[in-house]
């Protein structure tokens, strides 16, 4: 397997169920994904659920150890090459394990972004809210229930939302504040809003959250 590419974990919950992907440090100046991702999996870990979690965090392991938005090999941004291509540059490359091994399957994608070192937002959640799979996308967002909530009328290409829309997955992706800083306002609201999202899943009971 090349080096380069993230490792893609599953876990998988006592009964059958949807399938829940969870991308984190697409960017890898993104503290809050990778940390969000892994926490929700710690716990669902010691939890009854149904259904299975994917998961990457970080999803650009070079980005990450290099605290950059871009693949220090090639220049390229994780975020604007997906689907990607297996024979491509490294960062094509990771795109295409990603979008191969962790959204293509899965019933739900959640992109975790934020801000990175460089930019300050606040936290969102946002979606595209044409097309057949706007509904669903859209249910799952306001589930999310981020203090703000952004509408897409179309998929940007090289996105992972785009790469899942192409597949007939609906998505949503989650901004913060960045700025180099882990804040734990920041990092509570994207942990409550994933857990929210298994619960309108039906992966996790109300009253566990």
């Amino acid at each position: 397997m090349d080096d380069n590419l993230p490792r893609v974990g599953r876990l998988v919950g006592e009964a059958t169920g949807p399938t829940l992907a969870l991308l984190g440090g697409v960017h890898g100046d993104e503290l809050e994904g990778v940390l969000a991702v892994r926490t929700v999996v710690q716990r669902l870990s010691s939890m009854r659920f149904s259904g299975t979690v994917v998961w990457a965090a970080p999803a650009h392991p070079a980005a990450w150890a290099a605290d950059s938005r871009i693949g220090p090999d090639d220049g390229a941004n994780l975020a604007r090459v997906f689907p990607g291509d297996p024979g491509g540059r490294p960062t094509e490359r990771v795109a295409a394990h990603l979008t191969a091994q962790l959204i293509a399957g899965s019933d739900l994608l959640i992109d975790l972004h934020s801000a990175g070192r460089g930019f300050d937002r606040p936290l969102l959640a946002g979606y595209h809210s044409t097309g057949p799979l706007a509904e669903r996308s859209g249910a799952a967002d306001r589930a999310f229930a981020a203090p703000l909530l952004w509408q897409h009328p179309a998929a940007s290409a090289g996105r992972s939302l785009s790469a899942a829309e192409s597949l007939g997955i609906p998505s949503l992706y989650v901004e913060g504040r960045g700025g180099g800083r882990l804040r734990q306002r920041d990092l509570d609201g994207y942990l409550a809003g994933i857990m929210r999202v298994l619960v309108h899943l039906g992966m996790v009971a109300g009253d566990d959250v």
